[in-house]
């Protein structure tokens, strides 16, 4: 896969120009407002032609030339989108679904006036009013859910299904007439069964496999924080099998948390890591934020510090003071690194060393503490992991998708978050700045891997630009947006896209399922065109309530059981 890089983002990578600010989240749009209301029109003159037609004692004497005033309308003015795009379609020399809306509508209407002005054969207003409404409402439905995702491009089965259907349709309406005019029916059987074909034909539910399921996974996932701004976002996030995480707000916080604390000769742990965090209640740092919360929580209560200075680069110093008894007690307290310790005369024993190493090796922050004049200890530091982090790689491996870290942290600090979280060690790649994730990402896809990659949209937008799906955090410059980068929300994203793409599937093999029953049924006489249209209907219903309930089902990962404790 070729990814064109934009000249600008490499500027913004370099930090030679400042990033593009983040893009206000956007709604999914309201539909068309003249569809919206030929949709409503046509509804409200449909429905009293079909409950007078269902319900006989309703019925009154010359009720049927009133409905076909209310009919007219519809299966002209209602269906004049279908009729256009029929026509349009039939220039082009490839007829679309719509004409099969357009040839039911039209031969309904004329049918049924044909019925009425000759006593004939039966009436169809019912259909000719119910097609078009019905038509119509999937047709917004799709039109609203092609602003959020193109249901042809989630499901490209879709756009071929639709070409094979229309000539088959077309084509059984046409033998179906021919077939009975020949066997000596007459007209009021052929014409029926012709446009029993047509209704049966109807592509509503394989209109409607998409939209409802579509549209209610970009409510879901609006509500979780998570937006698809690309039309081939779904489907990507459908296929992805692995994904490149960074540490730093995906998989650790921005705070930093007390690992260990090793005491040097003469020096005991508990008391290092009291006056540490004395010394730094006045820091707001992460580091000082990590020691004062650590003391307090083992501690309680901490003395209080004066003659406080911060030494940018080197630590802080200050003197902690302490009532014992009737007694004040202080002791000049140094934390930093070993360099803070030298310039103020502090020996540093051999042992220290032996101590920083160890805490390198740990892949964490070293913080030497000293008090009156000696070295006591070496606090480790370690970036505190996301809540949830370790059950979130859990369920992308249970999901059939490979976690890579590929972080600008040393190869310790690495190892150690992906030993924490559960990520292989050889799917660890440290020491990798923002601006060359790209390679990594090049080398899955070209080991067979549909990579996604997660990162902040601006340092790392190439690698985002070069994967299958991008996953921006906190602004837009990605086809999926999330509001945070912790990994919970990722594997939500990845798995609310995966049930609407199945949903789509199972929607589109039941619509298939419908005409394959119908169609037959149809041409031979066992289904009239009010049992088409009432079969079409049905389906359509049975394909929006199995969007609204599958996805119903479908409960986000991040307000699923991934708990703080969940390392």
């Amino acid at each position: 896969m070729t990814a064109t890089i934009d000249p600008a983002v490499v500027q913004i990578e370099l930090g030679l120009v400042d990033p593009p600010p983040p893009e206000p989240p956007r709604d999914v749009p309201p539909p068309d407002p003249a569809e919206l209301r030929r949709l409503l029109v046509a509804t409200g003159l449909a429905l009293p032609v079909v409950a007078l037609a269902t319900v006989p004692a309703w019925q009154f004497p010359q009720w049927s030339w009133i409905a076909l005033n209310l009919v007219a309308p519809v299966a002209v003015w209602g269906a004049w989108p279908f009729h256009a795009d029929a026509v349009r379609s039939l220039r082009r020399g490839r007829p679309s679904p719509d004409l099969l809306v357009s040839l039911a509508a039209l031969t309904a209407l004329g049918w049924s006036l044909h019925a009425l002005l000759t006593g004939a054969g039966t009436p169809y207003l019912e259909v000719a009013a119910g097609v078009p409404a019905l038509a119509l409402a999937a047709r917004c439905a799709a039109d609203r859910a092609a602003r959020v995702a193109g249901a042809g491009t989630v499901v490209p089965e879709i756009g071929r299904i639709a070409g094979v259907l229309v000539p088959v349709v077309v084509t059984l309406a046409v033998g179906a007439l021919g077939f009975w005019l020949g066997a000596g029916a007459g007209t009021a059987v052929a014409v029926p069964a012709a446009l029993a074909v047509l209704v049966a034909g109807c592509p509503a539910v394989l209109v409607l496999a998409a939209p409802v399921a579509l549209l209610t996974g970009a409510e879901r996932a609006a509500r979780s924080g998570a937006r698809f701004t690309s039309p081939d976002a779904l489907a990507a996030a459908r296929r992805v099998d692995a994904v490149v995480l960074p540490t730093a707000g995906t998989l650790t916080s921005g705070r930093m948390i007390v690992h260990r604390v090793r005491p040097l000769p003469g020096g005991v742990a508990g008391e290092a890591l009291r006056l540490a965090g004395a010394v730094h209640q006045d820091c707001t740092d992460p580091i000082g934020s990590a020691l004062v919360a650590a003391a307090i929580a083992e501690h309680g209560a901490l003395p209080c510090v004066s003659e406080f200075d911060l030494l940018p680069g080197l630590g802080v110093r200050g003197l902690v003071s302490e009532l014992d008894g009737d007694v004040v007690k202080a002791h000049a307290v140094l934390a930093g690194r070993p360099e803070l310790l030298t310039a103020h005369g502090v020996e540093l024993p051999d042992a220290l060393g032996d101590a920083l190493a160890a805490t390198d090796a740990d892949g964490a922050v070293g913080i030497v503490v000293a008090w009156d004049g000696r070295a006591r200890a070496v606090i480790a530091l370690v970036a505190d992991l996301c809540p949830g982090s370790a059950a979130a790689v859990a369920r992308l491996r249970a999901m059939g998708v490979r976690p890579v870290l590929v972080t600008r942290d040393g190869p310790a600090e690495a190892a150690r978050v992906a030993a924490d979280v559960g990520i292989a060690r050889e799917d660890v790649v440290a020491e990798v700045p923002a601006g060359l994730r790209a390679e990594r990402v090049r080398a899955l896809q070209a080991a067979g891997r549909v990579v996604a990659a997660v990162g902040d949209g601006r340092g790392d937008a190439a690698a985002l630009a070069t994967a299958d799906l991008g996953i921006a955090t906190g602004s837009g410059g990605a086809p999926l947006v999330l509001s945070s980068g912790e990994l919970p929300l990722v594997v939500a994203a990845l798995r609310l896209a995966r049930r609407v793409v199945g949903t789509v599937r199972v929607n589109l093999g039941w619509a298939m399922a419908v005409h394959a029953a119908a169609l037959p049924a149809a041409a031979v006489g066992l289904l009239d065109p009010v049992l088409a249209g009432l079969a079409v209907a049905l389906a359509a219903g049975v394909a929006v309530v199995t969007g609204l309930v599958c996805l119903g089902a479908h409960r986000d990962d991040h307000s699923s059981p991934i708990r703080a404790t969940d390392r």
